[in-house]
């Protein structure tokens, strides 16, 4: 399912909003599980604040980096586990952050950034 809506006439960069979306949707498309696995995203925006919510089916328990504040990677090998890594990274480059939080039945990752209309203001 899909809502989502790419922040026009801001200096949102489309490639920076196609490492979140690309990263979050590679996680979910690898994590997604259940009987029937699903994936949702959508977006919003309030002022100046643009909000991306990604969430997938998930019944399990994950093992989290309590450092990082992410799950640990489910994959092994070189270069496994930096997609939230890049996704925080963009986020803080427009003073925002990610949250990600397991629930019962699914895991949701959220990204707000701190948009400017274009132009300025």
């Amino acid at each position: 399912h899909c809502d989502f809506h790419f922040p026009e006439k801001t200096n949102a960069d489309a490639f920076d909003v196609g490492v979140i979306l690309s990263n979050a949707l590679n996680n979910c498309l690898e994590s997604a599980n259940g009987g029937h696995p699903w994936i949702r995203i959508s977006s919003s925006r309030r002022n100046q604040l643009f909000l991306i919510t990604v969430k997938n089916s998930y019944i399990g328990d994950m093992e989290w980096d309590r450092e990082r504040g992410v799950p640990l990677s489910m994959k092994n090998g070189e270069g496994h586990g930096i997609g939230l890594a890049n996704i925080r990274r963009v986020a803080k480059s427009y003073l925002g952050d990610m949250l990600l939080e397991q629930g019962e039945d699914s895991v949701t990752l959220q990204v707000m950034l701190q948009v400017e209309d274009e132009g300025g203001g």
